[in-house]
């Protein structure tokens, strides 16, 4: 295997490099309509990181 990729990571890495133009387009897309709505990302992923911590203490409480 000088060099070469095997048939099955040949998929893989199609598949990979597919799925990374996938969030490629829709990262750019996705930010642009949180800022329409006067949100940021780093806003959103505050907050979504205390709803976390919130329903991981919840649980605990509970069991």
């Amino acid at each position: 295997m000088a060099g070469d990729f095997m048939p099955e990571q040949k998929r893989y890495l199609k598949g990979f490099m597919s799925g990374l133009a996938a969030i490629r387009s829709t990262r750019g897309a996705g930010n642009s309509a949180m800022a329409a709505a006067g949100e940021t990302s780093l806003g959103f992923t505050r907050r979504h990181e205390v709803e976390v911590l919130k329903a991981m203490i919840a649980a605990e409480a509970v069991g």
